[in-house]
């Protein structure tokens, strides 16, 4: 059985880990302040998924979904439903009309299983990840990278 839970602050290194481990590495990011933006996928007692929603009206998203490596295919698969349903249902709580999520291009399987469910390919295109300071964004001079 699948468990998703709301993820706390004192869980951001499992969430920070399994974004990792998905190929995502942004130094300097701070995952001490996570709550309440992040669902965790649990089987049998391990933290094994996690995914970034952002409940913004009237398009909200799912960002950043993340499988432990090394699972069986049935068990992945049931984890990047499981989650992709329950970020979605979480959206759906928060008024929005509209889920987007960024698909890696080498990610045809999900792409697929995403299209047959209603989704519709708007447009593609980079992830960029910027610095932010009080402020608002830092130059390359500043930012926490450097």
């Amino acid at each position: 059985m699948i468990d998703i839970r709301v993820a706390e602050n004192s869980e951001g290194d499992i969430v920070q880990e399994l974004v990792k481990q998905a190929g995502l590495d942004i130094v300097g990011a701070d995952w001490s302040d996570i709550a309440p933006y992040w669902l965790i996928g649990r089987i049998d007692g391990e933290d094994l998924a996690t995914v970034q929603v952002c409940p913004a009206k009237p398009i909200g998203s799912l960002k950043f979904l993340a499988v432990q490596k090394g699972l069986s295919n049935r068990k992945h698969a049931l984890l990047v439903a499981q989650m992709t349903k329950q970020g979605f249902a979480v959206l759906a709580r928060s008024g929005v009309h509209f889920g987007l999520g960024l698909i890696s291009f080498s990610d045809k399987t999900f792409k697929a299983a995403m299209k047959k469910r209603g989704g519709i390919v708007v447009d593609t295109g980079n992830m960029v990840v910027m610095p932010i300071g009080d402020e608002g964004w830092l130059p390359p001079s500043q930012s926490h990278g450097s």
